[in-house]
């Protein structure tokens, strides 16, 4: 029984020895804490170029409408029409209809 305990010990032995070269682990499943940190870096970055690029077109737009939004002359215009005169008649009259007189009653016009 010696002999076949020896053998074992040596294939054990020889099973144990052999190692893979590099980090399977790293080299099969992405690395798990680095992952947050680089995503919270590429919505910083990427968030701060969107500004950017938008701030950029604002500017760009607020130039190339400047000549539409400005006049062209160094006098200012008016936005609305000017009125010189207002033809209105001195004294505005009108006349009242007057209301059928109903029999039986009153005329409160007497007693005011």
């Amino acid at each position: 029984m010696s002999i076949l305990r020896e053998q074992l010990a040596a294939t054990r032995r020889e099973y144990e020895a052999v190692h893979y070269p590099g980090d399977l682990s790293r080299e099969l499943l992405w690395p798990p804490f680095p992952l947050p940190r680089m995503r919270w870096r590429r919505i910083v970055i990427f968030g701060t170029v969107g500004a950017g690029t938008i701030a950029a077109a604002a500017v760009r737009a607020a130039l190339l409408l400047r000549p539409l939004l400005t006049p062209a002359d160094a006098q200012p215009r008016p936005y609305l029409p000017l009125v010189k005169e207002i033809h209105l008649p001195p004294k505005l009259q009108f006349e009242f209809p007057s209301l059928p007189s109903i029999p039986g009653l009153t005329d409160l016009s007497e007693h005011a």
